[in-house]
């Protein structure tokens, strides 16, 4: 059993991609073949299905005409000769490259047997390219007028082209190529020597008809220069259309000299035809060689019209539904990249732009370079009372860690409505880390505390104001220090307690120690303003004289200073060597 060991198939939602052996039959869905160089042919499974052979062998079977086979990364032929009937959805994926120029085959081709009609959907984004062998041509139609051949897309390109005696699209040597429908997409159909564009064949005698309903579709012709009465013009015997019964006074194209394909060769646009004053045989091939044709609806935007208020800026944008040559304000053209840009299908005007206008109505026009009636989108520019921006004060703050207090700002919000507080891309919860009660805004300590020392916290009061306030604030820690009491002297028997005041959190406050021994609580009272702590002099008239040392014990660090008892006899002897207190120092 053979194993195509160059083609990646894949179905529907499958994880896992491992060669076919031929002769394995899988089911139907929707379907993609890629990475092949073998030849492949749709054909009949029964009365209403079809299947895929290559070699011989059934590779798919099942598929109706609600499935689709997309080929992607294909180097070989693909036939279509199913009789049943049923039509047939094929895609043109991406890196679909048919190179049959030095064979005998057209790199796309539909059987004269086959009875069925065949849909071609190119897909978006892609680009396609067929070049068939002599005598064929690139998307070659051989199956009369009985079956379409409908090429669809939108953004995709189909590049075709067709070998000696072969059209670009349509039929091989004396092959007519009757009934075909494009429908979207740029298509660009190239024939062999003495083959059309998009049409007949070297050598085609019956009539087809060739109908553009949209898209844009370049034709090419090809003749040789000792035999130009076999060419059979750029849509050989061909007639062509532009409309059907549900599209009129919509279309337009233009034709294409030899020497320009891109300069019409007149002025004239045809609109509403139902059949192209160029058809049949071309009596001047030398003079026109190519068609250019976009067969689209009208163009237009949407909306047609906008609002911008200069003291109110809001964005201004547009859809179009075809691409277009230029926007015109009169008759300056505006600058793509600069003015505006297009993303997709949705041109966005820049504020640069807007800013320059004039109160009043503008009306921009989006010109497609054909003469036919451009659609107008009008903006009108008013300037209202301007703004008052908010603020608030202060500006800049300080945060100390250790004294660990609220901070209260100062908002004023002008014309705005306070959105919401942030800091760098994190938003403040309200009523948790703020509070506001009218104009004051209360930064909540637990929130700042979390804010790493010797940094700034940089908050944003988000108004939706191109500049918003911000408030800077300076985290830092400061050490504690004695602000009462330092340096205390006490004579004893003076009955007089002594006040010792660290500027320190009371709640951190653990203990106390006198010359590096726990004082007993029953001996000093605790007080909540900082740390406020009263030793009682039936204690200090048990330590000796002299000079001690006091430490407040906190959770995070220990802070002493100094402390002098005096005997009742040496006050004034030793007074001198105890008035300078040493500083507070932290262990």
């Amino acid at each position: 059993m053979k194993r195509i060991t160059s083609m990646i198939i894949c179905i529907g939602m499958m994880l896992s991609l491992s060669p076919i052996c031929m002769g394995t039959v899988v089911k139907a869905a929707d379907m993609m073949i890629s990475n092949s160089h073998m030849d492949f042919t749709i054909e009949n499974d029964g009365d209403s299905k079809f299947k895929v052979v290559s070699e011989g062998n059934t590779i798919f079977s099942g598929f109706t005409s609600s499935d689709s086979i997309i080929f992607e990364s294909i180097t070989s032929s693909i036939t279509v000769n199913v009789t049943n009937g049923m039509p047939v959805n094929i895609g043109f994926g991406k890196y679909l490259d048919i190179d049959c120029k030095d064979s005998d085959k057209a790199a796309f081709s539909i059987a004269s047997t086959a009875k069925c009609t065949t849909n071609i959907i190119i897909k978006d984004g892609t680009t396609s390219t067929l070049v068939s062998g002599d005598n064929h041509a690139g998307i070659e139609k051989n199956n009369g007028n009985d079956y379409a051949l409908n090429i669809l897309g939108n953004t995709g390109t189909l590049k075709v082209t067709g070998g000696v005696y072969g059209a670009g699209i349509g039929g091989g040597y004396s092959g007519s190529g009757k009934n075909i429908t494009i429908s979207g997409g740029n298509v660009i159909a190239t024939g062999g020597e003495c083959g059309a564009g998009i049409g007949g064949g070297y050598s085609s005698t019956a009539s087809s008809e060739i109908a553009i309903i949209s898209g844009d579709v370049t034709a090419i012709g090809n003749y040789l220069s000792d035999d130009k009465q076999t060419y059979k013009g750029v849509f050989g015997n061909t007639t062509l259309k532009f409309s059907n019964t549900t599209q009129t006074n919509n279309t337009w194209y233009q034709y294409q000299t030899t020497t320009s394909l891109k300069s019409p060769v007149s002025d004239s646009i045809y609109t509403n035809s139902s059949v192209a004053p160029l058809t049949a045989t071309n009596t001047s091939p030398d003079t026109i060689k190519g068609v250019h044709i976009i067969a689209y609806t009208d163009p237009t935007v949407s909306p047609t019209t906008a609002l911008y208020d200069l003291h109110d800026p809001s964005a201004v944008t547009t859809t179009i539904d075809h691409v277009f040559g230029a926007i015109k304000n009169e008759t300056i053209d505006l600058v793509n990249g600069t003015d505006f840009i297009v993303n997709d299908k949705t041109v966005i005007f820049s504020s640069s732009f807007l800013n320059r206008l004039k109160v009043g109505i503008t009306k921009l026009t989006f010109d497609y370079g054909l003469g036919i009636k451009n659609p107008v989108f009008t903006i009108n520019v008013t300037a209202s009372t301007p703004k008052t921006d908010a603020a608030i004060v202060p500006a800049s703050l300080k945060f100390d860690k250790r004294i660990s207090e609220n901070l209260t700002i100062i908002k004023s919000d002008g014309d705005y409505s306070l959105i919401g507080i942030r800091n760098g891309e994190d938003t403040l919860v309200k009523n948790q880390d703020y509070t506001i009660s009218g104009n004051t805004v209360t930064i909540n300590k637990t929130y700042l505390w979390k804010q790493k020392p010797d940094t700034y916290t940089v908050l944003t009061f988000d108004y939706g104001m191109d500049v918003n306030p911000i408030a800077t604030i300076a985290i830092y820690l400061t050490e504690p220090t004695f602000i009462k009491g330092e340096g205390f002297k006490y004579t004893k028997k003076s009955n007089e307690d002594q006040i010792v005041t660290c500027d320190e959190s009371i709640e951190k406050f653990e203990n106390l120690l006198v010359d590096d021994i726990k004082v007993d609580t029953k001996n000093y009272e605790l007080k909540s303003d900082y740390t406020t702590v009263t030793l009682k002099f039936s204690y200090l008239d048990s330590l000796s004289a002299g000079k001690h040392n006091l430490t407040f014990c906190y959770g995070d660090g220990e802070y002493s200073s100094t402390f002098y008892i005096l005997d009742e006899e040496n006050v004034n002897n030793e007074e001198n060597e105890y008035k300078v207190p040493e500083t507070a120092v932290k262990k």
